[in-house]
């Protein structure tokens, strides 16, 4: 737990205490106030503004800490995801020595209704700042208008930091003392390093055995869903399969929790706006469709029609030319029921059949 000391800067300070005897084990101070707990059966992490710090579950000593971590103005001032082995944050920058293969594609294609709110900002903004012409011309402030409004946006183009990266590091592996990212550094314990946003990391989650992650940025329009397959030699050699890119909506909205269910079937996004949108994904990547979201296990990839069909093949052909549909890689996602041999009974069936909530 994170108490509040009368020594102490508020909520600097964590205390372990045993269910057992209900007795405190260890009490572990900090400079700056404490953000976020994390723990599996190895590892505790704490989060704090710009900085993780990760100590052994079981004797509580420091094994490492990083500090290239990107700042979020969200409810999550430090976003980090723990899975049973892996740990996921936002790195400043981006190493290209040790970027993976793959990542988000960077596609910045708007809807209709973005590009009418977003011209709608901008207006604001232009009015706004002829406003503050004005004011400054006639020698009259507006109360409550605060005069360092102005320098934030070059305050933000001068930083060198790059928004949108994500580093996984394996906490088993990776050394104690300080994780660095660096050209000069060999990547040990650095199992993924790619771009996943445009924009700031708001939230990251991992699914159950870990090996899917799911992301956030501040706008909270879209969710990109990564698989993580990992290299033994270096992170530069791993893939990362963008799987899915979930939409949200166009509206802003701050991303509070998310989370996929146990069988990776579904991921709920939960925002401040106290909406919790559900969206059904497979935990091998393609299109959902009624075989793989009735049936109450997890059905594979490919049904007995299409393997005694060969319409396997004819697909694994179709993606090797037309690229994979769900991924920015050509050929690293096929999809369960995206041929164009196979029935078109996906989303709006499910639709139908009241399995899929309708979110607004």
């Amino acid at each position: 737990m994170c108490s509040f000391p009368r020594s102490s800067p508020p909520y600097c300070c964590t205390d372990l205490y045993s269910l057992r005897t209900g007795e405190m084990v260890k009490s572990i101070q900090f400079k700056t106030p404490i953000y976020d707990l994390q723990c599996n059966k190895r590892i505790l992490v704490v989060v704090l503004q710009e900085k993780i710090a990760a100590f052994d579950s079981c004797t509580f000593t420091k094994k490492f800490f990083v500090t290239s971590c990107y700042p979020c103005p969200g409810p999550n001032p430090n976003p980090v995801a723990l899975g049973s082995r892996w740990l996921a944050y936002a790195e400043n920058k981006l190493i290209q020595c040790h970027q993976s293969r793959g990542g988000a594609c960077g596609d910045n294609a708007q809807s209709y209704t973005a590009t009418v709110i977003s011209a709608a900002k901008t207006l604001k903004s232009g009015l706004t700042m002829v406003g503050k012409v004005v004011t400054q011309l006639t020698g009259t402030l507006p109360t409550g208008a605060p005069e360092e409004d102005a320098a934030t946006p070059s305050t933000a183009r001068r930083s060198p930091h790059i928004p949108g990266i994500v580093t996984i590091i394996d906490t088993h592996s990776v050394g104690e003392g300080q994780v660095l990212v660096s050209e000069d550094s060999d990547g040990e314990g650095v199992v993924a390093h790619f771009p996943a946003h445009d924009k700031p990391i708001s939230c990251m989650a991992f699914n159950p055995s870990g090996m899917l992650l799911v992301t956030a940025d501040t706008l909270g329009h879209d969710f990109h869903v990564f698989q993580i397959l990992t290299h033994p030699w270096a992170s530069s050699q791993s893939a990362v399969h963008h799987l899915y890119t979930l939409h949200r909506g166009e509206t802003e909205a701050k991303v509070q929790d998310m989370c996929f269910s146990h069988d990776c079937r579904w991921v709920v996004i939960s925002t401040l706006r106290g909406t919790s949108h559900v969206f059904p994904i497979n935990p091998y990547g393609g299109q959902p469709c009624a075989r793989t979201h009735v049936s109450p296990r997890v059905v594979n990839r490919v049904s007995r029609f299409q393997k005694s069909a060969g319409l396997e093949e004819i697909e694994q052909e179709l993606s090797s030319k037309q690229g994979g549909r769900c991924s920015p890689v050509p050929g690293l996602s096929s999809s369960p029921s995206g041929s164009p041999l196979h029935g078109e009974s996906s989303l709006p069936h499910l639709l139908a059949c009241g399995i899929i909530p309708q979110s607004t």
